[in-house]
């Protein structure tokens, strides 16, 4: 190697940048390196460990000096052969058959990405297969769609949509062909008053058949198999009882109608809406729940208006101050005086009022 290569350029060349500025303070020269490592490796590493050099960053200098070191010789020579060249790893000690080194030339200029050191003789290249290229795989899949978008189809099903060209009126529509979204909801269990209703009844609670679903197509559908046709239950299965109701047809439509008990004599023409009615009460400015055996002390109910209809159409359908001697005793503030009872009942009354009224009211 010849004495115009500076340290500084060796020591960039196998990443050790942040050590020159140590080199340069203990006046360690290339000339000295080279001298270190061509009289026996072990002067170099204890010149290297007075440096506090790490063991690993050792092992680095001393690789590249060894490489640099025969780059230099191999100048001289024709065609020189590969001398087996003991490496840092053994001059420590650590268990390592020799290797040659192919010798590499060092760039003098600025410092740049150190250069690969290639240990043993150069690999071959990998094989080119010769040959038509694969056909990738096919990335969509040839046949029919699926209508079942939410997972494979029933037994006996044949995915036919049917034959149906007649427009469907109002919200019977379909948001999407051939599918409806749901949102299923969980059911309240049974109280005691409902124990004891079904067991006059000979009846059982069954919530694993019940269900009810708020549909994408403005509509709700239920099947209370534990209302008042629930009878004699316990000697046959339990009847389902099915039902839809949208949001154009009664009891959500905004038409003029018969208003509930106990203003069933009178007509009105408000938009009603689900609501939840807090069955407690107050007593001494306190609101008091029901008793937890008996029933809950919530329930969504359908409200069919905000106000009375004629000639009581000044007056609110809410409970209020007037109602309640201002909250000293009597129902609670708020809850809607006329309305139309809802079943089956959800577990979570208001996230259930929440959900249905955004798809109820929509037009």
């Amino acid at each position: 190697m010849s004495t115009s290569a500076s340290l500084v350029e060796l020591l960039a060349s196998c990443g050790l940048e942040n050590r020159i500025k140590l080199f340069e303070d203990e006046g360690y020269t290339l000339e000295i390196a080279i001298k270190a490592v061509r009289d026996d490796q072990t002067t170099l590493l204890d010149d290297l460990r007075e440096l506090k050099l790490p063991m690993d960053e050792c092992r680095k200098f001393m690789e590249a000096l060894a490489a640099a070191d025969n780059a230099g010789k191999s100048s001289n020579q024709p065609q020189p052969e590969p001398q087996p060249v003991a490496t840092a790893a053994v001059a420590i000690g650590l268990p390592m058959e020799p290797v040659a080194v192919v010798p590499q030339p060092v760039a003098i200029g600025p410092p740049s990405s150190p250069p690969p050191v290639i240990l043993g003789p150069p690999s071959s290249p990998p094989p080119v297969i010769l040959g038509p290229p694969s056909s990738p795989p096919p990335s969509v899949a040839i046949g029919p769609p699926q209508p079942n978008a939410f997972g494979p189809l029933p037994p006996g099903w044949t995915g036919t949509p049917g034959d149906r060209h007649t427009q469907h009126a109002g919200a019977t529509k379909l948001s999407t062909p051939t599918m409806i979204r749901i949102s299923d909801w969980e059911l309240k269990g049974p109280g005691c008053c409902d124990h004891l209703c079904l067991a006059l009844r000979c009846s059982w609670w069954d919530n694993a058949r019940s269900y009810l679903y708020i549909r994408d197509n403005s509509s709700i559908e239920k099947n209370d198999t534990n209302g008042i046709n629930n009878c004699c239950s316990c000697c046959s299965k339990v009847k389902d009882y099915v039902s839809v109701e949208y949001n154009d047809r009664a009891p959500y439509a905004k038409t003029c109608k018969r208003s509930p008990f106990p203003c069933c004599c009178l007509f009105n023409c408000d938009q009603p809406k689900l609501e939840v009615v807090n069955l407690g009460f107050m007593c001494c400015c306190m609101k008091c729940d029901t008793c937890c055996c008996c029933c809950e002390s919530k329930q969504v109910v359908i409200m069919p208006f905000e106000s009375l209809p004629f000639p009581c159409c000044c007056c609110s359908n809410r409970v209020g101050c007037c109602d309640n001697c201002c909250g000293l005793c009597g129902p609670i503030t708020g809850n809607p005086k006329v309305f139309s009872l809802f079943g089956p009942q959800p577990k979570h009354a208001d996230a259930f009022v929440a959900a249905g009224q955004q798809v109820m009211q929509r037009g």
